[in-house]
C-alpha cells in the first residue's frame, strides 16, 4: 500500500469507524504513511492543521449519537414486546 495511495474520501466522519478511538488510531496510523483522509459532509482534510481535532469532536458525536439510537430501539422493542406488539416481519421468499 505505501506508496500507491495517497488520498482516501469518505462519505462522513460517522461512517468511517464504530468509535472515536478507531477511528484516531486509523487516522494516524494512515498520516504516518503519508495517507491523507477527505471526508466529504464535513469538509475535513486529516493533513490540515485542525484536522484531528475536528475528526475527535465529530467523532465523539457520531459515537454518541450511534449509542443513543442503539438505546431507543432496544427501548422501543422492549415497550412493544411487553405491550404485546412484537413485530415479526414476513419473510421475503424471493430472496
Amino acid at each position: 500500500m505505501e506508496g500507491k495511495i495517497d488520498l482516501i474520501v469518505t462519505k462522513s466522519v460517522s461512517r468511517f469507524a464504530r468509535n472515536t478511538m478507531d477511528s484516531l488510531t486509523t487516522v494516524r496510523k494512515l498520516k504516518d504513511k503519508g495517507i491523507e483522509i477527505y471526508f466529504e459532509k464535513e469538509n475535513i482534510w486529516t493533513l490540515d492543521a485542525k484536522g484531528e481535532l475536528l475528526i475527535t469532536i465529530m467523532s465523539s458525536l457520531a459515537q454518541e449519537e450511534n449509542r443513543s439510537i442503539s438505546e431507543n430501539v432496544t427501548w422501543g422493542h422492549r415497550k412493544r414486546f411487553a405491550d404485546g406488539k412484537v413485530c415479526v416481519f414476513p419473510r421475503n421468499e424471493n430472496e
